[in-house]
């Protein structure tokens, strides 16, 4: 059996965390392969399966957030064919539209582990707006992300917030007064009933979005590694960067200086040479080379 087989077993016979296990494999085995025609086929073969498991209302939300997450990010790493990145995206949307307002303007209940799923399902389908650009966002609309912000869930009010900076890196938003009234309330946001952690980190997501929004001022953050410097300046490029984030951990690093994907994705170039005496393999990279190892091994474990 190999890796990729024991990865659609998992998810089609699994239950729980061997379903999120195995989702979460999915696109560290794409992302190892590189930029290669098997890292395709394989993620084509993937992502039909976890498209099934996403969509599947009886499934542990858990297993289906990760499942939403994984697909959109095989989606972004992969040329699929059009009509299964469309699907990718109407699945995405349908998921997160259960936290869209009710037909009575109220705002769904809904419990912490489902708010995680639509969460997932968000950020998964605002990675896609990064590629597919408008024709993605017209399928949701802005009205549908602002009444997002009133969630009771910090990651859904997050998620739909990068949403809208996002939307506006692509093309202006409407009424963009109004969008920074909402966005300046959350990012000052004080109230009791919220926990303290809640609301700093809140606060902090939200200022970022509301000076980009109104300002148009783009975070900006410079990862060093090596002797290289990636600049992420814009929106786009920091969703780009989180997902790699999700699927790599602490191995990051090693893999921008030499997986030929990544530094296709960040525009790179080719790899510097690790043999010139000029470079020198640092404890980081040691250290973060054999954990990203063992989280391979222990994600393949889960699965035998």
């Amino acid at each position: 059996m190999t890796l990729s087989e024991a990865i659609r077993s998992s998810l089609r016979r699994g239950r729980g965390a061997e379903q999120e296990a195995a989702a979460q494999l999915a696109p560290l085995l794409c992302v190892c392969l590189g930029a290669c025609d098997e890292a395709e086929e394989v993620a084509a073969s993937l992502s039909t399966t976890l498209l099934q498991v996403a969509a599947d209302a009886s499934a542990n939300p858990h297993a289906r957030a990760k499942c939403c997450w994984s697909l959109a990010v095989l989606a972004f790493l992969t040329e699929l064919e059009p009509s299964e990145a469309l699907a990718s995206e109407r699945l995405l949307a349908d998921v997160f539209s259960g936290s869209y307002l009710k037909g009575d303007g109220h705002t769904p209940n809904i419990t912490a582990d489902t708010a995680a799923l639509h969460a997932a399902a968000l950020s998964g389908w605002t990675l896609l707006a990064t590629v597919d650009g408008c024709q993605n966002l017209d399928a949701v609309g802005q009205d549908h992300l602002i009444d997002m912000l009133g969630s009771g869930h910090l990651d859904v009010r997050v998620a739909a917030g990068e949403a809208l900076a996002v939307m506006h890196e692509i093309k202006p938003l409407e009424a963009p007064e109004q969008v920074c009234e909402l966005l300046a309330a959350l990012a000052t946001d004080s109230s009791r009933f919220r926990a303290k952690k809640e609301r700093k980190a809140q606060r902090s997501s939200f200022r970022e979005i509301l000076a980009y929004i109104e300002e148009g001022r783009a975070p900006e953050l410079k990862i060093r590694f090596g002797q290289e410097c990636l600049e992420l300046g814009t929106w786009a490029l920091r969703k780009h960067y989180e997902a790699f984030c999700q699927v790599l951990g602490s191995g990051l690093n090693l893999h921008l200086a030499q997986n030929d994907l990544l530094r296709q994705v960040f525009r790179l170039g080719d790899p510097i040479n690790a043999a010139t005496p000029t470079h020198k393999v640092t404890k980081l990279e040691r250290v973060s080379s054999t954990l990203l190892s063992q989280h391979l091994n222990e994600q393949i474990s889960t699965l035998f």
